[in-house]
């Protein structure tokens, strides 16, 4: 019998990887699914399973640097004090 080429970690990746970087503006799923791609990514890697691992690991790695990148980008919106609109009355008063 032939050995069946086991790739099934490296297709993991993949996909958890490419669904984390489309669901990004989820909250809470895609993070997971990075999580999910980095660790399949790695163990993939590590069994020697091709290209699919690697960029899984990438996809998954980009997701989480973009879930930081979001964030940081919220605080600094909602942290600098915005300047109210002042209206000032200028017709004299009777």
């Amino acid at each position: 019998m032939k050995k069946k080429n086991e790739s099934g970690l490296a297709i993991a990746s993949l996909v958890t990887g490419i669904l984390s970087v489309i669901l990004l503006f989820i909250p809470i799923i895609p993070q997971l699914l990075a999580v999910a791609a980095i660790i399949t990514g790695i163990i993939g890697i590590k069994k020697k399973q091709g290209v699919m691992a690697i960029i899984g690991l990438v996809l998954g790695s980009l997701s989480i640097v973009m879930t930081i990148l979001v964030i940081v980008a919220l605080f600094a919106f909602f942290a600098v004090p915005h300047s109210e609109i002042v209206v000032v009355n200028t017709t004299p008063a009777n």
